[in-house]
């Protein structure tokens, strides 16, 4: 899992003052999971951590939830009729998040469709050939949730991890004659980032303030 933590001045500036601030200080902590994929369909839990108030001095503003799915598939026909005919394939496969069994982020992934004319059946079920073909049905997708404001994002916080369920399915079909032959492979691919969008919390910043020299002062000690 990658972590990390941003700080981001608006363009307006950053104004601090005892007893509280100014202009938003934008601090953001990021938080990526590892990918998780295999063959569809499946269920995975992806753990990333909570949000640390580290004790009341820092104030969560919102929550953002991205998932990046990436679909590999291949799908493959062999026509085994003895003239010629129209084969047509299609493939759904997607990605999608709940959080306290609710949804959290919706199904996201590809949609493909191939359609081509297979010549008399060669002899040979190998899905290439004049009477065969294979096809690449992979695509990737991105898909997130904001969360803020009136939304309630005390599950979010605490020294924990947030568990987060991702589901990867895939549904395909095909249509032809009356004898062929199809095969479809389907992995599904998902990696979850959480972005934490906080400020110290009022009255913070003063303690803040007030250690400054102090730090300072051990500082130089350390070079001297």
């Amino acid at each position: 899992m990658v972590s990390k933590t941003l700080l981001r001045a608006c363009a307006c500036g950053v104004s601090l003052s005892i007893g509280g601030f100014g202009a938003h200080a934008g601090l953001v902590e990021i938080h990526t999971s590892e990918s998780f994929g295999q063959v569809t369909d499946w269920t995975h839990t992806y753990q990333l951590p909570q949000f640390d108030d580290q004790g009341g001095t820092r104030t969560l503003l919102s929550v953002s939830v991205t998932l990046d799915a990436t679909i590999d598939a291949m799908g493959s026909a062999e026509n085994l009729e003895a003239w010629d005919t129209q084969i047509s394939l299609s493939l759904d496969a997607s990605v999608s998040l709940t959080f306290l069994d609710e949804s959290l982020v919706a199904p996201t992934g590809v949609h493909k469709e191939e359609m081509f004319f297979a010549s008399p059946f060669d002899g040979d079920i190998d899905f290439e050939g004049p009477s065969g073909d294979s096809f690449d049905l992979s695509g990737a997708a991105e898909a997130s949730t904001d969360r803020g404001g009136g939304d309630d994002l005390t599950p979010w916080i605490g020294g924990g991890l947030v568990d987060i369920v991702g589901t990867g399915v895939s549904v395909s079909s095909a249509t032809g004659p009356g004898n062929v032959v199809f095969d479809f492979r389907t992995e599904a691919f998902g990696q979850v980032t959480i972005r934490y969008e906080y400020v110290p919390t009022p009255g913070s910043w003063a303690i803040m303030i007030a250690a400054m020299p102090m730090i300072m002062a051990r500082r130089r000690r350390r070079r001297e």
